[in-house]
């Protein structure tokens, strides 16, 4: 497969398998990795004007924001910072490339450079590196379009090629919740050095996030606290009885009808024999104030405590 080295042309060449795709899923999370997180923002701009499509997050890893990215040379500006490199990419020799593909490898250095002491690849893994960068810098973003779906953001503590700043530009294509994830002893390529982390971080995310029903749980707690109290302090007078009734909830599971009633513990009816107890755990210290603690502990939930909650 030709590799395509202009940004426009390579969108184009995936615009209508991606939205066929998109429209296929209808709703659905993206992730985009380095050149890809440029590719996977232009693309959310058309999955947000189209109503057949639903972007859940938008992931970016390795790259800066497309506001920044449309600034940068091919290779990022603090990759040319890190190899000392000015020229513009299409400028760079071979060499140059292998020691731009040795920075990013991160935790694979070693197998990489083994790989580009052999002619016969080193020419297959450079040229789509060569591409990918060149398509980078010729991407040019005319006006900035905020993306309403959550973005987080993925960067190796180790990265030489996307420096912190340049991650943080993703916040000005924000239009709402914005996350920024380290990977501390990673480097470049997160997908190849720790991609167990990612799933992990992937599967997180996905899930259904229920953290604003938890308001209805403190609430129907804090009634019920209250109408234990009020029970307890009025008795059983009518007023009392239309104080629990003006306050009574319902629980979020199981419901509630009335106050529980506590009863009196009475030990000696109780259906076990204390003196057998040695036969069943060797009489530690620690076993017996394990029992005395257990035995209270259930004394005192007999006998209720106004100010326990449910």
């Amino acid at each position: 497969e030709p590799v395509v080295s202009d940004f426009t042309e390579l969108f184009e060449v995936l615009r209508e398998d991606v939205m066929k795709w998109a429209r296929r899923q209808k709703r659905f999370f993206v992730w985009g990795d380095s050149l890809g997180a440029v590719l996977a923002y232009e693309f959310a701009k058309l999955w947000e004007a189209d109503p057949s499509t639903s972007l859940l997050g938008l992931y970016a890893s390795g790259n800066a924001g497309p506001s920044e990215a449309s600034r940068e040379r091919g290779m990022g500006e603090a990759a040319m910072v890190h190899l000392g490199y000015e020229g513009p990419c299409r400028e760079m020799t071979q060499e140059d490339w292998k020691r731009f593909l040795l920075a990013s490898a991160g935790t694979g250095r070693a197998e990489l450079e083994q790989l580009l002491e052999k002619p016969e690849l080193a020419e297959s893994i450079v040229n789509p590196v060569r591409a990918d960068c060149l398509a980078y810098e010729s991407y040019c973003l005319n006006q900035v379009e905020r993306i309403h779906s959550p973005i987080v953001t993925l960067r190796g503590g180790q990265d030489v090629i996307t420096s912190p700043q340049a991650m943080r530009s993703w916040q000005e294509v924000a239009g709402s919740r914005y996350e920024h994830k380290e990977f501390g002893s990673f480097g470049h390529m997160l997908a190849r050095e720790c991609p167990s982390l990612l799933a992990e971080l992937f599967e997180q995310y996905s899930l259904p996030d229920f953290t604003h029903e938890l308001r209805h749980f403190e609430t129907f707690r804090t009634a019920y606290r209250l109408m234990r109290t009020r029970s307890q302090q009025h008795g059983s007078s009518q007023k009392a009885r239309d104080i629990r009734k003006s306050m009574r909830v319902c629980s979020p599971t199981l419901g509630a009808t009335k106050v529980p009633l506590d009863f009196e513990l009475n030990v000696a009816e109780l259906d076990f024999n204390l003196e057998l107890l040695d036969d069943i755990t060797p009489p530690t210290k620690e076993v017996k104030v394990m029992r005395v603690g257990n035995l209270t502990w259930r004394k005192g939930a007999a006998m209720g405590n106004p100010t326990r909650l449910p």
